[in-house]
């Protein structure tokens, strides 16, 4: 699991690395876009609670009414729910919702959430990938909520959640990125940011950079089924993709994504 910390230092690393900081488009907290989001549901839109003062009285009684709050009484029960078996190595989003607290919720609250920002089925994307905080939380203390009250009981100050090694990655990360100060400015003082051609700016940007490297090599169609090291060889990974799955080696320094199906 890798520190929220390392994670948007990484994206930090790789908007300026593909020369995009120019390109992007900032909406600032205050801004109505950032202050002003709705759910269509089941006939109307509903204000969800986005703006500096939380859910207004009446938009919170517009949602109770229209059920899409249904299921949310769940969650103050979510540290009564048993913990994830052993030997689930991931979910998708939808399934972990409806596990740690509702299906309803999933269904209304959360699926809309993650079609705005992914475009995305929560029944077939990547809880571990997207969720990885909570999933962390669950994983460490058997509950998001046990774990939460374990660290606000813990003597002392707040303690970070990022690792030895992350930190160190972090900082290495800063020292050789030389950020610019005024992207970190505007990235500190903004609720959300994307492109001006759009998110997919930036996997065109990288896709492009990427087909210049003679030793990358695209595969399409080719969802990863499991991968492991190699027997006999700690220095390759062994993947299985495809329809058809098909095996292949990699260098174990590859890194590899996959999706829930």
């Amino acid at each position: 699991m890798w520190s929220r910390e390392l994670v948007n230092g990484l994206k930090l690393a790789k908007v300026q690395e593909l020369d995009l900081v120019d390109s992007v488009v900032y909406t600032q907290q205050d801004a109505p876009g950032a202050m002003n989001r709705f759910i269509y549901y089941p006939d109307r839109l509903n204000c969800i609670p986005s703006r500096p003062n939380g859910l207004g009285l009446l938009d919170f009684l517009s949602c109770a009414q229209s059920g899409l709050l249904a299921g949310a009484l769940s969650v103050l029960f979510e540290r009564n729910k048993p913990p994830r078996p052993h030997y689930l190595q991931d979910e998708s989003i939808g399934s972990f919702i409806a596990r740690r607290a509702d299906k309803r919720i999933a269904d209304n609250l959360v699926s809309a959430v993650f079609h705005g920002i992914y475009a995305g089925d929560i029944w077939k994307l990547s809880a571990k990938s997207l969720l990885e905080y909570l999933w962390y939380m669950e994983g460490k203390s058997g509950s998001i909520t046990k774990h939460q009250l374990m660290r606000q009981n813990t003597d002392g100050p707040p303690q970070t959640e990022m690792n030895l090694w992350d930190a160190k990655v972090y900082e290495r990360l800063l020292n050789e990125l030389h950020p610019n100060p005024e992207f970190i400015e505007k990235l500190s003082t903004s609720a959300l940011y994307t492109f001006k051609n759009g998110m997919g700016q930036l996997v065109q940007r990288l896709k492009s950079q990427l087909a210049k490297d003679p030793n990358v090599e695209f595969r399409f169609d080719s969802p990863v089924q499991k991968y492991s090291m190699a027997q006999g060889n700690q220095k390759q990974v062994e993947v299985v993709a495809g329809v058809s799955h098909c095996t292949f080696l990699f260098p174990s320094a590859a890194i590899l994504t996959t999706t829930v199906t």
